[in-house]
């Protein structure tokens, strides 16, 4: 559909059922919201663009179509546009907005930025937020925190943090079942969640079941009443689930399953979450998987068309068996989902079937789309005149959901370029299987032979099979193999000897040093000598070292071999700047803005840029040292200028090779937990790069990987405990508890645990939050008597439901055997020398706080 004017944008949007690809259109068709600084457009004017987000009203339905169509960069893309003209919108205006939050959020959680996601929504449920929201509403958004809390809950991997998180959820679905006592999701969630922390036999178990025989009987009636609908059939499912019913529970998801209108979405959402349940019963996580449909992401590889004289791999008269060979296969796998480059051959007979399978084909194309047709599509044909590959791939762009170009500009030179685009491919496709909650299965159409070079179809079968550890699924060609003339083995071999230009794949860093133009001359030595001196220091001693380091003037450029190395002091250079803060004023090295309050002295900071491509290593004849070049390291040094200060910026070639060196680790792991990257990329949005590099490019944001020293923090608690016990004249002959961490109980440590794993509740209560880098010293928050009272109280309440759930109750003298315990009292009940306990864990937790190596910052911090 061709987007002319508002009016075909407003007939599309209401149509209800725009597909993908439609979206993307009439998103590029958009005039952008004007930057609220300068008064200028985002974008570059063109003509032809329609101004249809003036209209909020399209501008919400558009957003909340990209969040259900699982296009979630997209809607992240929007949502971040309509919502910058908060400040200058009315307040009929900001309730529409409100809506839009809650998709940006919903956005944020599914592609794992949950932290981000919880704060955009706390802020709307907070009394003091204006417009006043209804109570359906605001339970709505309840609904949606405790979701996003379940979420995070599902991505940590230390029992006790993840408990936290699940009871923050179970938290937020109970506020919302009070808020508005009808809205029957919030019910379900809270029965689902009570029950997936409940042990057998608990209260909390026994709380979930009786609102599951509430919900069966509600959802059973209403289905007698209406007939099947599927959100009323998925509560079916949940509710048998909880009453321990798992054949019923089972009918109902297959159930779900069959219904008209269940889209794959929906299913993937049902069954990820079915694993979880499963696992409160006591069963295999995928216990439930048989009653779901496969639901895949199929990554494709197959053979290019045979040129004239090349050996037959997939000569044109095997074409429509080729064909018809996937679309059997496709059908047999129930395709859905397919994300494959478009070349000619196999690839657009595999997007020319899932299309006709009404399935979804994400492309990624290895180097732009002009340069594409003229090496990958148009060599192929038969006939110039009388095309067969470039219409169907004219018809595979038309109707691609997505489409992305690998940051090459040409066919790549060497093996090194093709082996770099199927891994960033690989990695994207990882990337897309956890946002979608997709299995992913490789598949090819393959004659099982060694190809002849790299980036082929057996190296794509290798590569996945060896490497990755999934197993390709394989069609033949319809060629028979007696008629296959011999070639030779498709093993590649490299010469031990090889010219010093060549090929290699790295991680380049750009880093510019923020305010060194504004400072004065006589403060140049001290840069020279203080502060470039730290970063040399730095760049000697890391673990995550680069290979290669240059300065010239403000500018730092280094080159990694893998690209978590880079990452990793990316964030250690950020940190190490960040906190010399004190240092850099004390030398003279800011410089200071004047405003009608004063004069304010900004320290130097730095702004960095990540790309990971092919690069040429050479050795540069005019300073006499190796060096590096190519077209990879200007488009590095493109995204530095785009950064914002403090912060580290990176391409998504980048993010796909840190997804699949994650992938890497956890097959390396063998089981879980996997040894964590140690940072996220984090997506801030389709953005034009410096000095007008061509075209728009998806950016991410590294940040450190939200983390907690659970049980170094729990023995630095345990060690504070120990002291102020002996302070008070305790002895451990009295007091079983004041022993060493290593003779403690594992009951003990487990309770030592989860008073630190609350200390993100209690930062919370003060205004708080942690940071892993940029922020305040935790020693600077200041506890009031107050307050030390109030969470005092607070701290004793947790530590008695952690006791109850571990099955302990009141006994007027402690016995550990029987679990026996006389401080199971209410807070008014409790001594003053036992509420001093209390007081002290509330007084010193910005210690261990400051102890982990964690920062803080205020929550209404942007």
């Amino acid at each position: 559909m061709v987007f002319d004017n508002i009016s075909h944008v407003e007939d599309c949007l209401k149509s209800g059922a725009p597909s993908v690809h439609e979206l993307y259109a009439m998103w590029e068709q958009r005039r952008s919201a004007p930057d609220i600084q300068s008064g200028t457009s985002r974008r570059a004017a063109t003509t032809g663009q329609i101004p249809w987000l003036d209209d909020l009203t399209l501008a919400r339905r558009f957003v909340a179509l990209a969040v259900d169509r699982e296009e979630f960069l997209l809607a992240l893309d929007a949502s971040r546009e309509v919502l910058s003209r908060w400040d200058q919108s009315n307040e009929d205006e900001r309730t529409t907005l409100v809506r839009i939050y809650m998709n940006y959020a919903e956005a944020l959680s599914r592609v794992g930025h949950t932290r981000t996601a919880r704060q955009t929504l706390e802020r709307l449920i907070d009394d003091d937020f204006t417009p006043k929201l209804g109570s359906g509403l605001k339970s709505e958004i309840l609904v949606q925190l405790g979701s996003i809390w379940r979420e995070e809950s599902h991505y940590l991997t230390v029992r006790e943090a993840e408990l936290y998180a699940s009871r923050q959820g179970l938290d937020c679905f109970r506020r919302a079942s009070q808020v508005n006592p009808e809205n029957e999701e919030a019910l379900v969630l809270k029965a689902a969640m009570s029950f997936y922390l409940g042990e057998p036999g608990a209260a909390l178990r026994q709380e979930a079941q009786a609102d599951a025989r509430l919900i069966l009987g509600e959802a059973l009636k209403r289905e007698n009443h209406d007939g099947p609908r599927r959100r009323t059939t998925l509560a079916i499912a949940i509710a048998y689930t909880i009453l321990e019913d798992v054949d019923k529970a089972a009918d109902s998801y297959r159930k779900l399953a069959g219904m008209e209108g269940a889209t794959t979405a929906e299913l993937a959402s049902a069954r990820y979450y079915a694993q979880f349940y499963a696992q409160a019963l006591g069963k295999p996580r995928d216990y439930f998987k048989s009653a779901f449909p496969p639901l895949d992401l199929i990554v494709f590889a197959g053979h290019l068309p045979d040129r004239p004289g090349a050996a037959a791999r997939l000569p044109n008269s095997a074409i429509r068996e080729a064909r018809d060979a996937l679309f059997k296969k496709l059908s047999e796998m129930n395709a859905r989902v397919g994300l494959t480059s478009a070349s000619a051959g196999a690839d657009l007979l595999f997007i020319e079937s899932l299309n006709k399978l009404h399935g979804t084909v994400h492309l990624v194309l290895p180097w732009s789309q002009d340069e594409f047709r003229r090496t990958s599509v148009r060599p192929y044909e038969p006939d110039a005149h009388n095309p067969i590959w470039e219409p169907i791939f004219d018809q595979a762009i038309a109707n691609a959901a997505t489409i992305r170009e690998i940051g090459q500009v040409y066919e790549p030179s060497d093996d090194v370029g093709w082996d770099f685009m199927m891994e960033v491919s690989a990695g994207i496709a990882l990337q897309a299987a956890r946002a979608l909650r997709l299995d992913i299965k490789p598949l090819v159409l393959w004659d099982g032979l060694p190809g002849r070079g790299a980036g082929g179809t057996d190296d794509f079968h290798s590569f996945w099979r060896n490497q990755l550890q999934f197993q390709p699924e394989i069609v033949p060609p319809p060629v028979d193999l007696a008629v296959k003339i011999s070639r030779p083995s498709g093993e590649r071999r490299r010469k031990c000897e090889r010219t010093m230009l060549h090929q290699e794949v790295k991680t380049m860093l750009f880093a510019d040093i923020v305010g060194y133009s504004k400072l004065t001359e006589k403060v140049i030595p001290d840069f020279v000598g203080v502060f470039l001196e730290r970063v040399s220091q730095l760049a000697a001693t890391s673990q995550n070292a680069p290979r290669n380091v240059n300065t010239w003037g403000d500018a730092v450029y280094a080159v990694f071999d893998f690209a978590r190395d880079a990452g990793l002091f990316a964030l250690e250079l950020t940190k190490m700047i960040e906190e010399g803060r004190a240092d850099w004023i004390a030398k003279g090295l800011y410089w200071e803005e004047i405003t009608p309050h004063g004069n304010t002295q900004h320290p130097l900071s730095v702004r960095i840029g990540l790309h990971t491509g092919p690069v040429f290593l050479h050795y540069d004849p005019v300073v006499r040292r190796l060096g590096f070049t190519g077209a990879h390291v200007n488009r590095a040094a493109r995204i530095e200028p785009i950064a914002k200060p403090g912060e580290v910026y990176a391409s998504e070639e980048f993010a796909a090779m840190a997804e699949l060196t994650s992938q890497f680790l956890r097959i390396e792991a063998g089981s879980p937990p996997a040894p964590e990257l140690g940072f996220v990329c984090e997506y801030a949005g389709s953005m034009p790069l410096a000095k007008g590099y061509p075209g728009r490019h998806r950016i991410y944001r590294v940040v450190p990987r939200p983390g907690f020293a659970l049980d170094t923090l729990a023995q630095a608690a345990h060690a504070a405990f120990c002291a102020e016990a002996e302070a008070r004249g305790e002895r451990r002959e009295s007091n079983p508890s004041m022993r060493p961490w290593d003779e403690l109980s594992e009951d003990l440590r487990d309770a030592n645990r989860a008073q630190v794993a609350d200390i993100p509740n209690k930062l919370r209560f003060l205004g708080y939050e942690l940071a892993t880098s940029h922020g305040m010293s935790a020693l600077s928050i200041k506890v009031s008597d107050q307050e030390v009272e109030e969470m005092a109280a607070l701290e004793h309440e947790r530590w008695m439901a952690e006791r109850k759930r571990n099955g302990w109750i009141y006994g007027p003298k402690r016995d550990n055997a029987r679990k026996h315990h006389p401080l199971m009292v209410p807070w008014k009940d409790l001594t003053e020398p036992d509420k001093d306990k209390d007081r002290d864990t509330i007084r010193h937790f910005p210690q261990l706080v400051e102890k982990a190596g964690f920062r803080v910052r205020r929550l209404n911090e942007v």
